[in-house]
């Protein structure tokens, strides 16, 4: 495997590709992906490079073509997040508590939608920290966001103004992910793991600790298939695997893999 990096000239704050506009990605010539920066430029970005497996060969890395811009808009604020809903649909998440929907149309992206989704209890917008793209096959899927307020917004990709709110920590949520089609998972600024479920909103359904551990959670992941496993990355460095099968004493495990902040 080999490694290519390409200047661009911006504080990179978020990443994500798009699914294959073929149905396959073995059927695409080139790939997509969607890149979101914040300080002095503020700008969501579409990319594409050359698929190496529709390509078929296993070329050095400086006779691999870069990837190309295809285009860029700015963006209303520090982009903290970016989530694909379909081949051309792009949902993102900003230091101005906002959810953003964006079309990649004709080579073009263009925002289609924005609203402020996180605010603290005196009405001042509230920085949204990650967003999570809900995992069905659905053309009108659900994007939720969690943020600084504490609080975990749900919204469907095609009507913005649809939203939900529900108040689940008194802290920051660092992350945000969905284990199931029905339950999101979130991790916090005071190392907690909650699921929540909104068919029983009155309650998180459970809250997860490390008792030989002191540290913040700074994201979550979920298995793409395991819906029992997931994964948090803490403030100093590590990634913890959960298997919540039993979840008054989940199974853990600690690998030391980073010297700093695990972001994503």
């Amino acid at each position: 495997m080999s490694l290519q990096v390409q200047p661009v000239g911006r504080r990179i704050t978020a990443v994500a590709w798009l699914p294959p506009r073929a149905g396959n990605a073995y059927n695409d010539a080139d790939l997509h992906f969607v890149t979101g920066s914040g300080g002095k430029h503020r700008e969501l970005v579409l990319w594409t490079t050359a698929n190496p497996d529709f390509n078929g060969t296993e070329a050095k890395q400086d006779e691999r073509p870069p990837a190309s811009l295809v285009s860029k808009v700015s963006h209303d604020g520090d982009i903290h997040g970016i989530a694909a809903a379909s081949s051309d649909t792009v949902a993102t998440v900003s230091s101005f508590g906002t959810i953003s929907i964006y079309q990649a149309n004709a080579g073009r992206l263009v925002l289609r939608e924005s609203i402020t989704a996180h605010r603290f209890a005196n009405g001042e917008p509230a920085a949204a920290t990650a967003l999570a793209i809900q995992p069905v096959d659905s053309p009108d899927v659900e994007v939720a966001s969690c943020g600084e307020d504490g609080r975990i917004a749900y919204t469907r990709v095609s009507r913005l103004d649809a939203l939900q709110h529900y108040e689940v920590d008194s802290t920051v949520i660092t992350g945000i992910c969905w284990p199931t089609r029905a339950q999101t998972a979130i991790s916090t600024r005071a190392g907690q793991v909650k699921l929540f479920d909104r068919r029983t909103p009155a309650d998180v359904s459970a809250v997860i600790v490390s008792p030989s551990l002191s540290c913040s959670f700074e994201c979550i992941a979920a298995h793409p298939s395991q819906s029992f496993r997931l994964a948090t990355g803490t403030n100093e460095g590590a990634v913890l695997l959960w298997d919540t099968r039993n979840l008054k004493s989940p199974a853990m495990e600690v690998f030391n893999v980073h010297s700093s902040n695990v972001w994503d």
